[in-house]
């Protein structure tokens, strides 16, 4: 699947006004999420791990939704994967692995734009999958893949036709896995507004130019308020 996005830096002062167009648009209320995104690097020797971590293409991405799953205990050491044979780490690990099985788990694999190419849209790879069974975080460990960083998104969606309106904030914990204590991102409080199409069959030039004309429609529409551009790979090639 083909992720076609544009993307809006929105102030404090216009989230109000920019949730309120979308609401005329769409002809409905916003939808609230709060998403837990977990980032796993893949394995890599040691000459060349600072080369695999500026691959974020190859990292694996768990996420899960928080709306419907806030008491979360924060008081346990939540190191999802052991990463000594230290009886007691393993045993907080598997208390942990228990209390979270009730999340509705995805993991996805999220590819990168081409480095210093413009284009009208920003386009990528964008694979998914929900976790139906089993022990993903073990799965992750037996693949070798280890721990990165972690963010919540919270915000509110819209649904255009088959465009996908997101406006979000990115939060951090200040302890890790601890969902109490979140800080922004962005200090100055600022909101994204992302607008995607998401294609079956990216060599399908057709359907890939309705999403584009499609993008190209809502960035008319929004032009007063905000201006969705494209994002791009900024690393010299």
């Amino acid at each position: 699947m083909q992720e076609v996005s544009l993307f809006s830096g929105i102030s404090v002062d216009k989230r109000e006004k920019v949730v309120r167009l979308l609401e005329q648009l769409t002809g409905r209320k916003p939808h609230e999420f709060k998403e837990w995104h977990l980032v796993y690097a893949p394995p890599a020797s040691s000459d060349s791990d600072s080369t695999f971590l500026a691959r974020p293409d190859l990292y694996l991405r768990l996420s899960a939704s928080l709306t419907n799953n806030c008491n979360v205990n924060n008081h346990i050491n939540n190191d999802f994967i052991s990463t000594s044979n230290n009886t007691s780490t393993s045993n907080n690990t598997s208390n942990t692995l228990t209390q979270f099985f009730s999340y509705d788990w995805k993991i996805s694999l999220v590819d990168v734009p081409d480095m210093g190419i413009k284009r009208p849209v920003t386009s990528r790879l964008y694979l998914q999958s929900h976790v139906l069974s089993g022990n993903v975080f073990t799965f992750l460990q037996e693949l070798d893949y280890v721990f990165h960083f972690e963010y919540v998104m919270q915000g509110v969606q819209f649904i255009y036709g088959n465009c996908i309106l997101i406006l979000f904030q990115t939060l951090r914990p200040l302890e890790k896995h601890l969902l109490e204590d979140l800080v922004q991102v962005d200090v100055s409080g600022g909101w994204i507004l992302q607008a995607s199409v998401y294609v079956e069959d990216a060599s399908d030039q057709t359907l890939m130019t309705q999403a584009t004309d499609k993008l190209a429609q809502i960035r008319k529409i929004l032009n007063g308020i905000c201006h969705l551009e494209p994002v791009t790979d900024n690393r010299l090639r």
